[in-house]
């Protein structure tokens, strides 16, 4: 009975571990980095460029703002994913 349990918690923590790498989560991953990235490239100017830059600021960050809402439910019981999208509640401005 003991190596049974030994062995589900071994694939239950391997399973766990694996979740950083799920496509879901790496989308997610890709659109806050993209959306921290352009948030540092807001110089204050009103040129076209600017305009262009926040208007993409506004879609990545939006869109992951979502996903990570998304997220936070799908892998609420995997502690490693959580800390994943909680680290980038400070980008997204979110005070918890």
């Amino acid at each position: 009975m003991k190596k049974i349990l030994a062995i589900f918690i071994t694939l239950s923590n391997s399973l766990y571990a694996s979740n950083l790498n799920n496509k879901d989560v790496k989308i997610f991953i890709d659109n806050a980095e993209t959306c921290e990235h352009l948030s540092g490239e807001i110089s204050g100017d009103n040129d076209a460029r600017q305009r262009e830059v926040i208007r993409d600021l506004n879609k990545y960050c939006n869109r992951a703002i979502k996903q990570q809402k998304r997220l936070l439910i799908k892998y609420k019981a995997d502690p490693d994913v959580m800390a994943e999208l909680k680290k980038w509640n400070e980008v997204f401005g979110i005070v918890e």
